[in-house]
């Protein structure tokens, strides 16, 4: 897909049928995630081979435990579920569907009980935000006038009624000390908010907790990179000016920096970064030697307002 659209795709769903958690044991405190380190090295193939990053938006079969007990294996555990941070920074692991009658019939219709998911939401978000803004941006995507606001993680007892599933666990059956576990362990899911009307995506975690632990930040140095590149091809086996020592003349290294500069700050006016760091050349390089140019370059990210907090209080002075 990637070589058809010469590696203009930014972001991937994948829906699978194929079991999300694994079950190592009786005994075993948590469930094992699968699929997830299988995606990210996909991920680091597009990224690094094919010069084609993407975000990889997985939903997965979790209404039955591979490796589970005969008569365990379509009850899910809540205590159980795994984190998802894996050092996978392509990858993101959604939960959670409609609670409709229609999602219900297909979900139950499918001998895997995998659910309907809701990976058509989050790649519509994707194509419509900004690359810098979270798909949990309350006032840029509520959900509200595209999907049913009851809503469903889709797990829990598969068992089937006339071809329905009986418990898919409804998300108002979940407590805020579960669903903040969830959050913690990496997921991202439909959810609600008390006293405003809507649904919305929870976070846009990656599955990774290290520089690039969400989905916007990837898209942001994903774009950077394509579009560096892309300025940087037309002088690819161009001839080259060299100083003494076979190092890049001053002027040439002045304008691949400006090229450089010139699309970051493009990124900065469109809202996709806050800032253009430092653009660097090696100029130690013996460029008859090697015939490569070492350039680099860091962005100040957009930030994110995962939490807002407020004291409140009363005072006698106004």
């Amino acid at each position: 897909m990637q070589k058809a659209a010469n590696g203009q795709i930014g972001q991937f769903g994948v829906w699978t049928e194929k079991k999300l958690w694994k079950s190592v044991s009786d005994t075993a405190e948590t469930y094992k995630v699968l699929l997830v380190d299988e995606l990210q090295t996909i991920g680091n193939t597009l990224a690094n081979v094919y010069n084609a990053p993407a975000s990889i938006v997985l939903n997965a079969n979790t209404a039955q435990i591979d490796g589970a007990a005969t008569g365990q294996a379509d009850t899910v555990a809540l205590s159980k579920i795994p984190t998802c941070y894996v050092d996978a920074r392509y990858v993101t692991v959604a939960l959670g569907q409609e609670a409709t009658n229609e999602v219900h019939q297909m979900q139950g219709g499918l001998t895997s009980k995998t659910p309907v998911g809701n990976i058509g939401m989050a790649l519509g978000l994707l194509t419509r935000c900004n690359v810098a803004h979270s798909i949990g941006y309350v006032n840029a995507c509520n959900l509200r006038n595209i999907i049913s606001t009851e809503i469903e993680m889709g797990f829990g007892n598969a068992a089937l009624n006339s071809g329905i599933l009986t418990n898919p666990t409804p998300y108002d059956a979940l407590s805020m000390p579960q669903l903040d576990a969830l959050d913690d362990k990496g997921y991202i899911f439909l959810h609600k908010y008390a006293g405003y009307a809507g649904v919305f995506f929870s976070k846009d975690y990656s599955c990774s907790d290290g520089d690039y632990n969400c989905i916007s930040r990837n898209r942001v140095i994903n774009k950077s990179r394509r579009m560096v590149r892309r300025s940087l091809l037309p002088y690819v086996n161009a001839p080259i000016y060299l100083s003494s020592g076979g190092t890049l003349s001053t002027g040439d290294r002045t304008n691949f920096i400006n090229i450089i500069t010139d699309v970051l700050n493009a990124m900065k006016t469109a809202g996709e970064i806050s800032a253009v760091g430092a653009v660097e050349f090696d100029n130690t390089t013996n460029l008859l030697q090697t015939k490569t140019l070492l350039f680099s370059y860091k962005v100040l990210p957009v930030g994110c307002a995962e939490m807002i907090k407020v004291t409140e209080g009363f005072t006698v002075t106004v």
